[in-house]
């Protein structure tokens, strides 16, 4: 008697990152990974680079053996730290003090109730349609919270009622985003997830319409910020729980990666790198609500501190000859073609950026004489100062709107192509790496060696300080604010620390950077299988667990 076989089930994680999408092909019976891909990021149309991923990653695999397919994704947090998402009214009903959120306007009505659910005071309905009188137009959704809410949300419901019918526009009440005490939070938390919904709903029908294209009718997830995996209809509902959505797939793929009670899980982006702590096999999660963009929410997320160093980072020289890496994120010398040799207009600070025009926007009319010379091959920002006719501050300001619209791509000199000109790495075109690591050091009377050196030492530097920093709070709960961190060296003492916990390193520079940052932090570094891949692997991980 012939045993049938039995058929396989996939699964895939994807995450798109600052410079790569990485997709993974996972067996969900065995757990073995079976194919993992890398494709550049497409800012401009990011379905372009999850498409190239996919299509990679289920190369020669029957398109209905996968059963689940998982994203993490940065859209809510690069939404939130970039301004953008939708226009939002918020209304604050009952004796509150005064609130500072990001919308269009705060409205303040009578109304609420006490702690036993009573009614303080009668909601006042009349101002409640003055309200959106007054808004319709401005706003592209409402908030409510009302003192209590949590307890009796009647004078919310009846606010939102009143609301959609004389605007109808997404209303989002604060009792059904939170259930704890604390109006600020739960009002901030209904704002965030109105802000954010329009980013996530354009991102789930990008996702549906690949789904759509390529056949695919596997199970569909994104991951939250808590580390776990919803549909795609709740992320776009609930919009502000996928912040920190890729530090918790890469807490929990590291967190299976050590035997240790405890362990730092040091993510290495393009952008950015992440830092969680993981204690007995599990992302520490914080209950009692995240901080976002500084605001006190009512959203559970993993413990995370995020750096802007990563391997796209900017590298400029200031005019004093000072080195500076990051915040601001580039496409690195070395992926870059169509750009002049940077030694014809590399120099100190804005002058170490060179624009073009993204492919998708080439065709576009504009009467943006920006991107008229953009369009024409580009051009570097001091000759692009020139030609637009404009002063060195406005045009950084339009370059910003530029790129934040996905209307011109930035480039410069980073750690990616730091490694590259030092020989540890091979990618892209190298001569443009080290042509601007011969420029850069130029200003600074160094050899192009010593200059790139100087550059992953800074790299190292802040991350290491952005892992004490990190630590010191969650072991003393509080700030370092000018703390002398690893290594600092002062005239009367000097200060270095010694960490008790192993790192976990994650990313693709993870493997350049990491391992003298734990030799700064006197402690050990792991790179699991596919380190690289991490955030994609934790994603499926996380949405084919069983809890």
């Amino acid at each position: 008697m012939e045993i049938e076989e039995t058929k396989k089930r996939y699964g895939v994680g994807i995450d798109t990152g600052g410079t790569f999408t990485d997709a993974v092909l996972v067996d969900l019976d065995s757990r073995d990974v079976i194919k993992t891909v890398k494709r550049p990021t497409t800012h401009y149309n990011v379905g372009c680079g999850v498409l190239e991923a996919l299509d990679g990653v289920l190369s020669g695999i029957e398109r209905d053996a996968v059963a689940k397919i998982a994203f993490s994704t940065t859209l809510a947090t690069n939404a939130v730290a970039e301004g953008r998402g939708a226009k939002v009214g918020l209304l604050v009903i009952g004796p509150v003090k005064s609130l500072d959120l990001p919308v269009v306007s705060v409205r303040y009505l009578g109304g609420g109730h006490d702690n036993l659910g009573n009614q303080i005071k009668p909601l006042e309905i009349e101002r409640v349609v003055e309200a959106v009188e007054e808004l319709k137009g401005h706003v592209d959704a409402y908030a409510v919270a009302a003192s209590m809410s949590f307890v009796n949300p009647s004078h919310e419901l009846v606010a939102a009622k009143a609301i959609e019918l004389l605007d109808p526009k997404p209303v989002f009440c604060s009792h059904l985003v939170s259930g704890r005490s604390g109006i600020g939070e739960r009002a901030a938390t209904a704002v965030l997830h109105a802000r954010l919904m329009p980013v996530l709903m354009d991102f789930v029908g990008r996702l549906k319409g690949l789904s759509s294209e390529k056949q695919i009718v596997a199970d569909m997830a994104i991951i939250r910020g808590d580390a776990t995996a919803v549909d795609l209809e709740q992320a776009a509902s609930r919009a502000a729980q996928t912040v920190a959505s890729g530090p918790a797939a890469t807490a929990w793929f590291g967190a299976q990666s050590v035997d240790e009670e405890k362990a730092l899980i040091v993510d290495v982006g393009g952008t950015t790198t992440d830092i969680t702590l993981v204690v007995r096999g599990r992302p520490v999660i914080s209950t009692g609500g995240c901080l976002i963009d500084r605001l006190p929410t009512h959203i559970d997320a993993v413990q995370t501190h995020t750096v802007g160093i990563g391997g796209d980072s900017l590298v400029m020289i200031d005019r004093s000859g000072r080195l500076k890496i990051g915040p601001r994120r580039v496409q690195p010398l070395a992926m870059s073609n169509g750009i002049a040799g940077p030694e014809s207009w590399m120099g100190v600070e804005n002058r170490s950026r060179y624009f073009l025009c993204p492919p998708a926007d080439a065709e576009e009319e504009s009467r943006d004489p920006v991107v008229d010379h953009l369009r024409k091959g580009g051009a570097a920002f001091g000759e692009l100062a020139s030609l637009a006719a404009m002063s060195e501050l406005s045009l950084d300001r339009r370059i910003e709107e530029l790129v934040f619209q996905k209307k011109a791509v930035e480039i410069g000199f980073t750690p990616t192509d730091a490694f590259n000109a030092l020989g540890r790495l091979d990618i892209g075109d190298p001569t443009k790496s080290t042509a601007g690591a011969g420029a850069l050091a130029k200003l600074r009377n160094q050899s192009a060696e010593a200059f790139c050196e100087d550059v992953v030492h800074l790299a190292q530097k802040k991350i290491s300080d952005a892992i004490v920093a990190f630590l010191f709070v969650i072991q003393t709960g509080r700030e370092t604010a000018s703390f002398p961190f690893s290594e600092e060296k002062l005239s009367l003492f000097s200060v270095s620390f010694k960490l008790d916990v192993p790192i976990v390193g994650l990313g693709a520079a993870a493997d350049r950077l990491l391992p003298e940052v734990a030799n700064r932090l006197g402690t050990r570094i792991v790179f699991p299988p596919h380190y690289d891949v991490g955030n994609a692997l934790g994603a499926i991980m996380i949405a084919s667990s069983k809890g």
